[in-house]
């Protein structure tokens, strides 16, 4: 891939490379052109032990080509540039990335994820009212601060989340942001 990006200057290819980070076992090899076809090559696991050829399949089923195409923009989109990846594999650091999700489930649970996983710190922004969604959920502050993992709390203080402020101080450092 290297070898690619650096010719790739001298001449006119316009290439674009991503590296998916999800650990899916699926692997869609597909070709999609104008969004009007698409080709689907399928090998068992069978066939590439035994070194015989793929199979291809291809169509020009709209709904078809327009799901594999969704299903390619949602990696392409939570996927990592080729290059940053490179530079990663060489240096041994981590390149950085973000994802946007948009279903609030799978968002819920990596947040459940990521604050289980604090081993440090936690920094929370939040609004007055999800001040009182953590004061719902001391138990988890608790077992932070018992973990001696340091919590702090930049959220707006107002006469309703006052009390949830008091009780949350004893093991978070809380102050005042304005709305």
């Amino acid at each position: 891939a290297k070898a690619l990006l650096k010719r790739i200057p001298l001449t006119e290819f316009d290439f674009k490379g991503r590296n998916p980070e999800w650990g899916l076992q699926l692997s869609p090899r597909m070709v999609i052109r104008d969004e009007d076809e698409i080709l689907f090559f399928i090998t068992s696991k069978d066939a590439s032990a035994s070194g015989q050829n793929d199979v291809c399949l291809w169509t020009n089923c709209k709904a078809l080509v327009d799901s594999f195409n969704a299903v390619f923009e949602d990696l392409w989109h939570n996927s990592t540039d080729l290059e940053r990846k490179i530079a990663e594999l060489e240096t041994g650091k981590p390149a950085q990335n973000t994802h946007v999700i948009s279903d609030a489930e799978t968002a819920s649970k990596k947040y459940d994820e990521l604050l289980r996983s604090a081993e440090k710190e936690i920094v929370v922004v939040t609004s007055a009212e999800g001040l009182l969604a953590h004061r719902d959920k001391m138990e988890r502050v608790k077992n932070w601060a018992a973990r001696g993992v340091s919590v702090r709390i930049l959220a707006p203080i107002n006469n309703e989340n006052l009390q949830a402020v008091h009780e949350m101080s004893k093991c978070a450092a809380i102050r005042h942001l304005p709305d």
